[in-house]
Formats: structure tokens, C-alpha cells, sequence
């Protein structure tokens, strides 16, 4: 099943004139982009599978490349994604399938499901003018609605309320106050896992050149290093990274128009897949990134 949702999407966002690049056993499922456009999708059957350590590599990725993290799923343990209803799992927004497809043609959600209850965002503003504007307070809206005053209130003063109040009030208004969820939203903020101490070492060479770093467990890239507008990406490991490694690698740098190379403890290979390989001992005796990136560009 997974693998025709996978085909499914991919076939829906290629129809939408995204470009896209697809993988595996990754913290995401397939990159595309169009024009300002760019988004990370993690696609499952379940979406209780997807662990912490994934969906804060998703979102550090996501931060790094200015894109759209969201989880395309079809069930979680004990219930099933509702198509136009938004969930969330680690921070990270989770639709439906075909909730993912109808939002890229800009047709929303509107529900917010979280702890089994429902909920949806209004136009608080919008309803305080209404109100004013009919001269209803909450004790003449209540009368009104058959709603309480304390459910009103709520409403108004924190923008979510039930699908069943706003369908009510907008009925009553003739107006329409609720406001769809931008699924591409999502907070991108991220806590770093524990570097290994090669990792440690690796970034404590490269930060000297003026990169800020960023690891991953289980992303195509291990480290995205970072210097204003510039990114490389790279393999950070004591041995050389395998064939399928290097290709996603060199795919996923390639796709985002970014360098990236290979950082090893010790190897006398100096290109695996058109991918620069590049010693610890090296990058110790440079002293500025033009050093670095002639030697990447030389070897690649």
C-alpha cells in the first residue's frame, strides 16, 4: 500500500509541474520544488511509525533548505487520517494523501484534529466586528445560538472552536470567520542530537572556516555545513560511504544546486560517484573555506 501512495503522490506532484527527487529509508520520502516553492514529504501508512529522531531531522532539513516539511499518511495506531482534517505528529503537520494534493491546487483544510478533538481557527477580528456591528454581546449571541456565552467567549478570544460553533456562527452572520491551516506551515525549530565524536571533531575543523553545522541521523546528507548562503553537504564517517549512500548524497546536493563531498578519517580515494573526497587531516591545515572548496571542486 505504501508504495502506491509513494507513486500516487509522486504522480500528483509531477502533474502539478513540481520537480521532484525520490529515496529511501529516509527521514523523507521525496523533495520537490517549483519555482519559490519547495517541500520535504514523508510518506507512511502509519504515521505513529515515524520516530522523534526522524521528524527532527525532517525539520532541521527543512530549516536548513527553507523548505515545507508534512507527513502524508493513511492511519495512525487506533484511527484512520480523515481527508480535510490536519493532525500532528512531533511538530510536523499530517494529512491525508489527498488532502496534501487538493492543498498544493490551494483548496486548505480547515479542521485541526489533536488528542481526538476537533477543532478550527477563525477570524477572531472578523467575529469581534460582526458582533459589534449587530450590536450582540455574548449574553445576546448565546440567547441566539443556543450556545453558551462561555463557549462563545472562548471562541473569540482564542481563534479555535468547534466545527459545529463556527458553522453556527457563520449562519448566523451570513459570513464566513473560519481560517483554512496552511499545511506547509509547520515550525521548522529543531533540537541537534549528540555528535559523535567524529562528528565532533569534523565540525569542530569545519566551524574554524566560518561554517555552522548541521548533523543528521537519517537524512541523504549526515552534515549540512552552512556560511551566509552557501551549503555543503557531505558524509561525515570514519570509512568511505557506500555506492547507494554516495548517490543520494550527490542526487539529493545535486537536486538543491548545492556542492558536496565526502569527509573521511583516512582513504587514498579521492572521488567515489563524481563526489569529492576529502581527509580530516586536510581540512586541519587549511585556513580558509577558498581552500576547501578549491579542493572539492578539483576532486569532484
Amino acid at each position: 500500500m505504501q508504495y502506491s501512495v509513494i507513486e500516487h503522490i509522486r504522480k500528483g506532484l509531477i502533474k502539478r509541474d513540481f520537480e521532484i527527487i525520490q529515496f529511501e529509508r529516509y527521514c523523507f520520502d521525496i523533495a520537490a520544488k517549483k519555482r519559490d516553492t519547495f517541500i520535504l514529504v514523508k510518506i507512511l501508512k502509519n504515521v505513529d511509525s515515524f520516530s522523534s529522531e526522524q521528524a527532527e531531522d525532517l525539520k532541521r532539513m527543512a530549516s536548513v533548505l527553507s523548505a515545507s516539511p508534512i507527513i502524508c499518511a493513511i492511519q495512525g495506531r487506533n484511527f484512520h487520517i480523515a481527508c480535510n482534517s490536519v493532525y500532528e505528529r512531533f511538530g510536523i503537520y499530517v494529512v491525508h494523501p489527498e488532502t496534501f494534493l487538493d492543498s498544493l491546487d490551494l483548496e486548505l483544510p480547515f479542521i485541526l484534529s489533536k488528542k481526538g478533538k476537533n477543532t478550527v481557527n477563525i477570524d477572531t477580528s472578523h467575529l469581534k466586528s460582526l458582533r459589534h456591528k449587530l450590536d450582540m454581546s455574548f449574553n445576546k449571541m448565546s440567547n441566539a445560538l443556543g450556545i453558551s456565552k462561555k463557549t462563545i467567549y472562548l471562541a473569540e478570544k482564542t481563534g479555535r472552536t468547534s466545527d459545529y460553533v463556527v458553522s453556527a456562527m457563520e449562519s448566523f452572520f451570513d459570513e464566513v470567520i473560519r481560517q483554512p491551516i496552511d499545511i506547509f506551515s509547520s515550525d521548522v525549530s529543531s533540537q541537534n542530537h549528540e555528535k559523535t565524536s567524529f562528528e565532533r571533531k569534523v565540525t569542530g575543523l569545519t566551524s574554524r572556516l566560518g561554517y555552522s553545522d548541521f548533523v543528521f541521523q537519517t537524512a541523504p546528507a549526515k552534515v549540512v555545513l552552512k556560511k551566509k548562503d552557501m551549503i555543503l553537504m557531505c558524509d561525515a564517517a570514519l570509512k568511505l560511504a557506500n555506492d547507494q549512500k554516495a548517490s543520494d548524497l550527490e542526487s539529493l546536493s545535486h537536486f538543491c544546486d548545492v556542492s558536496s563531498f565526502i569527509i573521511v578519517k583516512d582513504s587514498q580515494v579521492l572521488n567515489v560517484r563524481g563526489i569529492a573526497v576529502v581527509r580530516v587531516d586536510e581540512i586541519k591545515k587549511m585556513k580558509s573555506k577558498a581552500e576547501l572548496l578549491e579542493l572539492i571542486y578539483g576532486r569532484s
